[in-house]
């Protein structure tokens, strides 16, 4: 086999490397303590009430939404209509965040990942 020579012959040599090098770190700690407003949204065969409930909160610049959803048995709510949420079964939490914590973590967009991937350096 022979080499190609003259000067094209090192564009069959061509080489690339590409290297992303970052740090980035991002912590968080919270107590989530409040009340919110929920109502039933199924009443079940045995009398148990699933309920569900939402509430908007700013914190530094950032909105959070608390869901929270569970299942209630009616003889735990109290005279004003209150239960803790220690007493829901299949208890679930949901916080969502929107604002700078949540925008420090985002992925970068999808034409620079594509960028990424296609150039050569």
């Amino acid at each position: 086999m022979t080499r190609a020579a003259g000067p094209l012959a090192s564009m069959a040599e061509l080489g690339g490397d590409q290297k992303l090098d970052g740090q980035a770190e991002t912590s968080r700690e919270s107590e989530l303590k409040t009340t919110l407003t929920a109502r039933v949204t199924h009443v079940l065969p045995n009398g148990n009430l699933v309920i569900e409930g939402r509430k908007s909160v700013g914190v530094n610049a950032e909105r959070q939404v608390v869901r929270v959803r569970g299942i209630a048995r009616w003889n735990d709510l109290s005279g004003v209509n209150r239960i803790s949420s220690d007493r829901l079964a299949l208890l679930e939490v949901q916080v969502d965040g929107k604002g700078v914590v949540n925008d420090a973590i985002r992925r970068p967009n999808f034409l620079y990942r594509v960028l990424l991937g296609l150039l050569p350096f």
